[in-house]
């Protein structure tokens, strides 16, 4: 069966969060997934933090995708773009997971680290 992630990243624009990259195609790669949110790890990796869960100004759409789940969705959390940026250059990761952090800098270019967050969960 597997775990998968799901999540957004989003932007604050204003006092708000929006959904930027809505679902991305992100692969199943445990290593990622241990040093996002402890999920899936043997021990062998530093996590960035345990589950979060979900921050209090998450986005309606990134609420929405969680409630779809039906409650599969397991271990809610969220990094900031630059632990994103950071924890991922630890560890090897696959080439769907750099074409993402290639996304996320761009977002990071047109408006600032501080602005920028991935928001995810884990379905099995």
């Amino acid at each position: 069966m597997g775990c998968n992630i799901h999540g957004y990243v989003e932007v604050k624009q204003g006092d708000r969060w929006h959904p930027w990259l809505t679902e991305p195609y992100l692969d199943r790669d445990y290593h990622v997934f241990a040093k996002l949110a402890n999920v899936t790890n043997y021990g062998e990796i530093e996590p960035i933090s345990e589950p979060r869960g979900f921050p209090e100004d998450i986005s309606y759409e990134m609420d929405e995708l969680h409630e779809k789940m039906d409650g599969d969705a397991h271990s809610l959390s969220w990094v900031t773009a630059q632990e994103l940026l950071l924890g991922l250059a630890t560890i090897e990761i696959d080439i769907e997971w750099h074409v993402f952090i290639d996304l996320v800098k761009v977002l990071i270019r047109f408006f600032g680290i501080d602005n920028i967050r991935f928001v995810f969960f884990f379905e099995n």
